[in-house]
């Protein structure tokens, strides 16, 4: 018996590398999506046969199933009615052979990565669980972004709006089919993914409030099945019960804090600086805090974040004119010898800077710097 024990252990842990070298390798191919979806398959296949699956101990599993698909149809109710505030836009339109080359992949995405976590944390296996959230984490790169490209062009934005979201949603998705097996996972991934082809109007939420949101609905699903069908939480220790809280509301905190920095859409913002063309006062790697651009006096010298052809910029104001009501602000990096070209606008300017981390940034620059 030991040794049958130790067998499995061996084929989980070569399982779980396979599967986390392999998955990644779909954002640098083109027809990632659809390649991610053949492997992810076929991999779903040979561990469904390969180990030898303990089933959930949970006894309210059809309860689990209707109140897991009733609350994610009614976070996305919610989510609808942010519309009436916001307003709506028109679906994109899809092009003519997207229900194959799109929607297909990501449905047999969502059911193969369901299925091979429910084989995985049926081996009661630390490993198998952190597998499963880098892998759900990598599943959710693949869907929304497609490729490393396009990771890479704005890391930050990535990490706040795709990355925190998808720890939060595998944490949960981990929880729910530990307990109550893998349809739960399943109806909750494909309500919360899918609906946007269901519907034809999106609701015109920003960016960082739709992250926000996305973090929120697995949170208070996974509360909602720990509050009504968990029997074990009766018989936690207050102390412990405690801490889990404390613990919960600061990690909530800190992706909330994240995702209104890294979307721009909020008062202040940050922006790592990928130049040496400030060095001295701002240098290459710095993560710099911003305050948005709403009008606030600008005075020579003062460093500013301006759009230029796309891209933003981080200079200093070194002269300011006022020609037929048209005010022109000219920068210049401090470590560059000449000005900028032309001159910046009121509507060019994004933000004014106020603080500045030192060498945090160095991980986007390091992989812009590899793949651009």
């Amino acid at each position: 018996m030991p040794k049958s024990i130790n067998s499995d252990k061996k084929r989980l842990y070569l399982a779980c590398f396979i599967l986390v070298c392999c998955l990644p390798t779909a954002l640098f191919l083109p027809y990632g999506r659809f390649l991610s979806a053949i492997f992810l398959g076929v991999f779903a296949l040979f561990v469904a046969f390969l180990f030898r699956k303990r089933e959930a101990l949970a006894v309210n599993k059809r309860q689990v199933l209707l109140l897991v698909a009733v609350t994610s149809v009614l976070l996305l109710t919610i989510y609808y009615l942010l519309g009436l505030a916001f307003g709506f836009n028109a679906r994109p339109k899809m092009a003519k052979y997207y229900f194959f080359t799109g929607i297909i992949p990501f449905i047999a995405i969502i059911i193969a990565t369901e299925i091979i976590r429910n084989v995985f944390l049926s081996q009661n296996s630390k490993i198998a669980y952190v597998t499963m959230l880098a892998v759900g984490i990598v599943t959710d790169l693949i869907m929304q972004t497609a490729s490393f490209s396009a990771i890479t062009e704005n890391v930050i934005y990535v990490v706040g709006m795709i990355v925190l979201p998808a720890v939060t949603t595998n944490v949960f998705l981990n929880y729910v089919t530990k307990r109550y097996g893998v349809l739960p996972a399943i109806v909750y991934k494909l309500v919360m993914s899918l609906y946007i082809y269901a519907i034809p109007v999106i609701p015109n939420v920003q960016n960082a409030l739709n992250a926000f949101l996305k973090i929120i609905a697995p949170l208070v699903c996974m509360y909602l099945l720990h509050l009504l069908f968990d029997n074990k939480r009766r018989f936690q220790k207050h102390k412990k019960k405690k801490w889990k809280s404390i613990s919960a509301i600061v990690l909530v905190a800190i992706m909330s804090a994240s995702i209104m920095l890294v979307s721009g859409q909020f008062k202040y913002g940050v922006i790592v600086i990928a130049t040496e063309s400030m060095t001295g006062e701002i240098n290459k790697g710095d993560l710099v805090l911003y305050e948005r651009y709403e009008g606030q006096d600008i005075v020579e010298g003062q460093v500013i974040i301006f759009d230029k052809n796309g891209g933003n910029v981080v200079h200093r104001v070194v002269e300011i004119k006022n020609e037929n009501g048209i005010v022109m602000y000219f920068t210049k990096g401090d470590a560059n010898e000449d000005r900028d070209d032309g001159f910046v606008t009121k509507s060019q300017i994004v933000g004014l800077t106020k603080a500045r981390v030192p060498f945090i940034g160095y991980p986007t620059v390091w992989l812009n710097s590899i793949f651009s």
